[in-house]
């Protein structure tokens, strides 16, 4: 079975800094096959994946800063009260949170809220989001695998099962072939 490719890895971008956002969509859109979304806030994140059921044969990745309001959103949500409406929505989607702001309770609730890793905005901060991005597709692509494999063998036990019963019907009706 094929692994995961990029092109079925959609990524949501969510920051209110314009800029950040932009060199972000231009970096994943450069070094990755992977589409990109981009949302100014963690409402209009939640209004567009809360619209219809995301597909299951897809991986679904936000990337989402933890101060989200501005001078025009005020009452914006955070990152933290974001990532638990889209698990609600959809316990599948991964999230990566990222900060400037260094606060372990924040660091621990968004992780305990299901978040998978939780990124210092920095110099390397697309860089330390891309490798969390390669692993959460390694991820898949291992439970795509398992899938698999325990799928096959159940179907090899039915196999041998159905060889078996034949056989035994076969005894039955003609002991002689044996």
């Amino acid at each position: 079975m094929a692994d995961l490719q990029e092109k079925n890895v959609y990524i949501y971008l969510v920051d209110d800094d314009d800029f950040y956002l932009k060199v972000f969509e231009n970096k994943f859109k450069t070094s990755t096959g992977c589409i990109t979304h981009t949302f100014n806030t963690g409402e209009d994140l939640v209004d567009f994946i809360g619209r219809k059921p995301l597909s299951k044969k897809l991986v679904h990745i936000v990337v989402m800063d933890y101060y989200l309001q501005s001078i025009e959103n005020q009452d914006a949500k955070n990152g933290i009260e974001i990532l638990k409406i889209v698990k609600d929505i959809d316990p599948e989607v991964e999230v990566i949170l990222y900060s400037g702001i260094e606060d372990d309770s924040i660091v621990s609730k968004g992780i305990q809220l299901g978040a998978v890793t939780f990124v210092k905005k920095n110099e390397n901060t697309f860089m330390r989001i891309h490798n969390s991005i390669k692993g959460i597709i390694s991820k898949h692509n291992l439970e795509k695998k398992h899938t698999t494999s325990k799928l096959t063998k159940r179907i090899l036990i039915l196999l041998i099962v159905a060889c078996i019963v034949a056989l035994g019907v076969i005894y039955i009706f003609n002991p002689d072939m044996f």
